[in-house]
């Protein structure tokens, strides 16, 4: 955001902008997030030193599956940051990178894309329009599956202790959407494994930034080799990497998994090498694991169920990030579209 206004700023000098202006900013993704933070600014005055004159009603604000990068102390005058829109869908896992159990938010205003559960009309009949358009994009590849399983996403319980605090010991549906998971999943780890924003920002959210944008940002043909490659390993190696987690969780003085994370890394390099990920995105992935690897086994140790289900349901995480799905459902609900 800081840079990005910097820009601004040198550009409207070098270029002599004089009097009144209109700005419009957007962004998706990570470009969402310096988007969000930019506008904030912009709405605070930054740009009142520069000569020009340039209200909030003159700034225009979208932010597409928008990370949160503010915190609520930050965000006391909702008002003033009302020209900013945040469109995001509830399945995407980018929007959930910064949780806000720990405080973090967006400025301006959160507008979901439609649900079965949160449709104000007929649902079917909407999906059914974006799903013409979505299909009819030139980067869709054809007969792909747009189902994604995200309302029918399975939740996989596992027996509990009586007094537990793991998952089987908690009300769980069967079946839940991926946006309700992810809300689950990202409120536990953040809630009880991670503990606080500033030991967040420290020591865990480059890592799961390099994690999740992985995640999304490879090509479809990679993520689905790399998925493909660790569920065979897993397959074929599943007992052994039970009986590492067993002596981790017995024996491991530190509680760190190290004999799980050993396991987990040589699958990983090894699906790595099969997706033929580039060196570059291979060795940035690789560096930010380990940090992950304790915060997962920790995890696993309280909501065993959240990791498994997490697991499996790997490979069609990033499928709500796409920006075909966003674009499409935004353009069935435009009636001027052609």
């Amino acid at each position: 955001g800081d840079d990005a206004l910097d820009f601004m700023k040198e550009y409207i000098s070098e270029q002599g902008i004089p009097g009144p202006v209109k700005i419009w900013v957007t962004g998706y993704s990570r470009g969402a997030a310096v988007a969000n933070l930019l506008g904030a600014a912009l709405d605070e005055g930054a740009l009142s030193d520069t000569g020009i004159l340039c209200a909030p009603e003159d700034i225009f604000v979208y932010c597409f599956e928008c990370p949160a990068g503010a915190v609520r102390a930050e965000c006391t005058d909702p008002a003033l940051y009302g020209n900013i829109f945040n469109i995001l869908n509830r399945n995407d896992p980018v929007p959930y990178l910064a949780p806000g159990i720990l405080d973090f938010c967006r400025y301006g205003t959160d507008v979901y894309l439609p649900e079965p559960d949160t449709c104000a009309g007929d649902y079917e009949a909407a999906r059914s329009r974006m799903l013409s358009i979505f299909c009819s994009l030139d980067s869709v590849e054809p007969g792909m599956d747009l189902n994604f399983r995200l309302n029918k996403f399975p939740f996989l319980g596992v027996p509990a202790e009586e007094g537990s605090s793991s998952d089987a010991a908690e009300d769980v549906p069967p079946l839940l959407t991926q946006g309700l998971f992810l809300q689950r999943a990202t409120d536990h780890l953040a809630g009880e494994i991670i503990g606080s924003r500033e030991i967040y920002a420290a020591e865990y959210e480059e890592a799961v930034g390099v994690f999740f944008y992985a995640l999304v940002g490879w090509s479809g043909s990679s993520i689905d080799r790399l998925f493909s490659s660790l569920l065979r390993q897993a397959k074929k190696d599943g007992i052994a990497l039970g009986l590492g987690f067993l002596w981790d969780a017995v024996f491991g003085a530190d509680g760190s998994g190290k004999r799980t994370a050993a396991l987990v890394d040589q699958w990983l390099r090894q699906a790595l090498r099969d997706a033929a990920v580039p060196e570059d995105d291979a060795a940035a992935l690789m560096n930010a694991m380990p940090v992950l690897y304790d915060a997962m086994f920790r995890f696993f140790t309280r909501h065993p169920g959240e990791v498994i289900t997490l697991i499996l349901n790997a490979e069609q995480l990033g499928n709500g990030h796409r920006q075909e799905l966003c674009y499409s459902w935004l353009a069935s609900m435009d009636p001027n579209y052609r």
